[in-house]
């Protein structure tokens, strides 16, 4: 009679073990499709994206020349909408002129990271499509330039609500980082010597 009590128990036990792991499979699953939090802290319009991005393009330039004229030690200051302006506008998601209307406001693509800058980090989140299902992945880290190649060191990874320590993700980022093609898009113009965020902006030194 023991022996019969102590194997329902087992199996009992057995039971309510595979349901809590599957609560806990469902609870990590819901985590991950949840949209979070945008990264960004404010929203831009269109037409402050397109100013924002030109903005850009006259800073960099102004790196260049001093560069051009042996002025070393020059920096500039980039912030969270010039960024996001000169990426959305590399997308075709942005007029060329935000006074032109032969191009209506177009929503950020899905795959169009939208850019915040904290303290000393960057953070990018853009939306995955595993079999169909939007999954929004989010990613936080430090830059630094080495070898004329921009250099990214992860320091938080999500997947819809669910963090993942940048521990674990960081050898397969890394490995992904260090693929010819996307060394190829990493690589920095020569008058660019280093990348940073510093106070919530990206600082560009020549």
């Amino acid at each position: 009679m023991a022996t019969k009590v102590e194997k329902k128990s087992g199996t009992s036990i057995w039971k309510v073990a595979r349901w809590a792991v599957l609560m806990a499979l469902i609870a990590v699953i819901f985590l991950m499709l949840q949209k979070p939090a945008p990264s960004s802290g404010s929203a831009a319009s269109v037409q402050e994206l397109v100013t924002a991005a030109k903005s850009f393009d006259a800073k960099l330039i102004e790196l260049e020349k001093a560069h051009e004229q042996g002025v070393n030690g020059t920096s500039v200051e980039i912030t969270e909408n010039e960024l996001n302006g000169l990426i959305q506008r590399s997308a075709g998601q942005l007029p060329s002129d935000a006074s032109s209307p032969s191009k209506p406001p177009v929503e950020p693509a899905g795959n169009v990271p939208q850019i915040a800058m904290t303290g000393e980090e960057i953070t990018g989140q853009f939306i995955a499509q595993p079999y169909g299902k939007d999954v929004y992945v989010t990613i936080s880290a430090k830059l630094s330039a080495e070898n004329g190649h921009l250099v990214v060191h992860p320091t938080g990874f999500k997947i819809g609500n669910l963090t993942i320590p940048a521990s674990m993700v960081d050898g397969f980022l890394q490995k992904k980082f260090a693929e010819p093609e996307i060394q190829e898009k990493m690589k920095l113009p020569g008058f660019i010597r280093d990348v940073r965020i510093e106070n919530g902006k990206m600082v560009i030194r020549s």
